[in-house]
């Protein structure tokens, strides 16, 4: 009988990046491959052999985590942000930090995004597995561009096109858009050599115009939005390279071989 796997994400929602990258995505790619998974349903929580807690960990779900451990069923937690990040000593992310500690105490095994994560949970020893990807969605406004970026292509070869894709962020914790300064001295000087268009698919124009105004190269910005965000990413240079390494087998695999040690 098949191992049957749920996934219990932050929020139920395919907006949300992490939800989606992490939860959504990997599960509708590990379906394909033939493996049995949905999101959890607790009406169903007696049957499942492994649960995926996707950045999630309110007191309820800290409960629901130690329930099904001392169960027997498999626990994982995957996290993909740094929310143990306090350089301000705020109470309320000191307080939040701790229920993170608590829910992966309360699990079998840990996920984590990047390597970095791992660094901070050594106890655990997380298994690294990378994001999930937006795959390009064929369509009639895409064929179109191509088409036009064909015939444009003797006047637009020597541009170089780069894209800052991710949230807005905020001050408290720092992360984000504001951390733009730190690159843009290194734009302008490769904008002296090469000229450069730099786009920036975000959530906040607010946010990213007081950063880029003065920049004396040529600026772009979209909100994101799940309809254009394919159609918007493969204007960078990278979006080649970071499909042929970091593409839906890759993440089959990866979550194939760390499901199938966890479950023996």
């Amino acid at each position: 009988m098949e191992a049957v796997i749920a996934w219990k994400p932050v929020v139920n929602d395919w907006e949300m990046a992490s939800a989606r990258l992490r939860c959504f995505l990997p599960s509708k790619y590990l379906n394909e491959a033939g493996w049995s998974c949905e999101m959890f349903n607790e009406r169903n929580a007696a049957h499942y052999d492994l649960v995926v807690f996707q950045k999630v960990y309110d007191e309820g779900s800290i409960k629901l985590a130690r329930d099904l451990t001392k169960k027997g069923v498999k626990t994982v937690f995957d996290l993909c942000d740094n929310h143990f990040y306090n350089p301000n000593s705020d109470p309320w992310i000191d307080e939040r930090a701790e229920r993170l500690r608590r829910i992966i105490d309360s699990v079998n095994a840990v996920t984590v995004s990047t390597p970095e994560l791992k660094k901070l949970i050594p106890e655990k020893d997380p298994v690294v597995i990378d994001d999930a990807i937006d795959w390009p969605q064929k369509s009639f406004m895409l064929n179109l561009y191509a088409r036009l970026k064909k015939n444009r292509k003797g006047r637009t070869q020597n541009m170089l096109r780069i894209v800052w894709y991710g949230n807005a962020g905020s001050e408290n914790p720092r992360f984000g858009l504001i951390d733009l300064p730190r690159i843009l001295p290194s734009l302008e000087k490769l904008n002296a050599r090469l000229p450069l268009t730099f786009t920036i698919i975000s959530n906040s124009w607010e946010a990213a115009e007081k950063y880029v105004r003065d920049v004396p190269f040529r600026v772009k910005y979209h909100d994101w939005k799940r309809s254009t965000f394919s159609y918007l990413w493969h204007l960078s240079e990278g979006s080649k390279y970071i499909m042929s390494k970091y593409n839906k087998e890759r993440v089959v695999r990866q979550w194939s071989s760390f499901f199938e040690k966890l479950l023996g």
